[in-house]
């Protein structure tokens, strides 16, 4: 059993997808003219999971020092380049 199970995928690469290694997280506001940018709520719909199941796997993710979210404050939002 995968560690993504839960979120209803197999692995990372199912969600390469909404969120890859092109993807990082930012402050709202920086690069929005350039590019658009999802939210943990947005990319959730899209793997058909709720936005609070998300958002717990990111913060997990992010406490277990994965770079591309490592370096979330806690109380921002999640934006994601999309490429």
């Amino acid at each position: 059993m995968s560690e993504l199970s839960w979120l209803g995928v197999d692995s990372e690469r199912d969600l390469s997808g909404v969120w890859g290694p092109g993807n990082k997280v930012g402050v709202f506001g920086e690069g929005m003219a350039q590019q658009k940018q999802l939210t943990a709520i947005e990319i959730a719909a899209r793997l058909g999971i709720t936005a609070k199941a998300f958002r717990r796997w990111l913060r997990d993710q992010a406490t277990a020092g994965n770079p591309l979210v490592a370096h979330h404050s806690n109380g921002d939002l999640w934006l994601f380049d999309q490429s």
